[in-house]
């Protein structure tokens, strides 16, 4: 059957095309011969849907920082309009401003990153025909990456313990862990586990009933055909500090009941008698022997009249100081040597005193009286 037939009679005549095509478009004149000739021009206009001459494909792959273009060229009458839109609804550009639509039959990533990491649609219409759409989706592969949660992790002997990585590239990598250069296997001693989430993955290692041998580094490993990361994590034993707190010494205020410990005491010789010769030897002993009561019994050398009470085993208590009555809440000038500790007491009695010193002692003796007094 002709594409092109003609039917005429005497009154009208009719033309047909069929399939009318893209080249049928132009001017058609009807001529009768007549005398004079008759005739009549008609313009065939032929819409042309969107037909897509030149196109990316489902899927395209490129590594990131590499430019990238994605195609949709149509041919269509009226000419179409193309337009590109991500199918999440994101945004295709952020920087250096926030771009939602690309007009134009070219997508163009001058440096594809993994954030345009999608699916792109372009929209082809020429307004008086049925649009026509096609997907592409962008993949773009990239290293690894790791996120430590910790790189240091303590623990006390004995406990379990486990530590954390988190990973992220495309291809999705393959993960391993190790010590001390060799890799860990799943075992009685080590659990391994992951857990994906998005584009991440988190990997764990859980080392049981920790031991001296276990505190040290652990790798955690991302692998894929595009590269290599590696994580590093020190596991460290937490001991128990015991702190000595230093203790304060007590203080005792000794008071005039204050019984004094006995010291020992050497025994005095035998004096000489009367009839006996004089022995500068023995003089020389005697001296010697009271600067030693004197230093064992705190005081200053007693009078005649005082008497020492003689304990067992050569022990010697110093005389009690007969009280001064004094006021009420007032202590005595002299009851205060009961406050100076005995060590003390016999060092004041070595002191040489000056004139001077022996003058601040006096007034600080009337001073102190008169307080009494009052």
């Amino acid at each position: 059957m002709p594409r092109l037939s003609l039917a005429a009679d005497h009154k009208s005549a009719a033309l047909t095309i069929s399939p009318v095509r893209a080249q049928d478009r132009g001017w058609y004149m009807c001529q009768v011969n007549t005398d004079p000739m008759t005739y009549t021009r008609s313009y065939l206009q032929v819409l042309v849907p969107p037909v897509l001459t030149d196109w990316s494909g489902s899927s395209v792959e490129a590594r990131e920082g590499a430019a990238v273009s994605l195609i949709c060229n149509a041919r269509a009458y009226p000419a179409a309009n193309t337009t590109w839109r991500r199918t999440d609804a994101e945004p295709i550009f952020e920087k250096p401003r926030i771009v939602w639509v690309i007009e134009g039959p070219d997508l163009v990533f001058p440096s594809v990153r993994r954030e345009h990491h999608a699916a792109y649609t372009c929209h082809v219409t020429n307004g008086v025909t049925t649009p026509v759409s096609r997907t592409t989706y962008l993949t773009v592969t990239y290293a690894p990456l790791i996120w430590l949660e910790r790189d240091m992790v303590g623990t006390k002997a004995g406990v379990d313990a486990t530590l954390n990585c988190t990973s992220e590239g495309n291809p999705a990598p393959k993960h391993f862990w190790s010590i001390n250069s060799s890799n860990i296997t799943a075992s009685s001693k080590y659990r391994i586990a992951e857990v994906k989430n998005g584009t991440r993955t988190k990997f764990m290692l859980t080392v049981r009933n920790t031991g001296p041998g276990d505190f040290t580094y652990y790798g955690c490993h991302a692998v894929n055909p595009t590269g290599h990361a590696k994580g590093t994590i020190n596991l460290f034993e937490i001991r128990e500090q015991v702190i000595s707190v230093p203790t304060k010494p007590t203080y005792r205020t000794p008071t005039r009941e204050t019984i004094f410990e006995p010291q020992e005491i050497p025994k005095s010789p035998q004096m000489p008698s009367a009839s006996s010769p004089i022995n500068h030897s023995s003089n020389k002993i005697r001296v010697d022997t009271q600067r030693r009561k004197n230093a064992v019994t705190n005081r200053l050398p007693p009078s005649p009249s005082d008497e020492y009470k003689i304990g067992g085993k050569g022990q010697m208590y110093p005389p009690r100081i007969p009280e001064t009555p004094v006021g009420r809440n007032r202590t005595s000038f002299i009851g205060l040597l009961d406050f100076i500790p005995l060590s003390n007491r016999s060092f004041i009695g070595c002191i040489p005193m000056s004139p001077c010193v022996f003058f601040l002692l006096l007034c600080m003796v009337h001073v102190l009286a008169s307080a009494d007094c009052g």
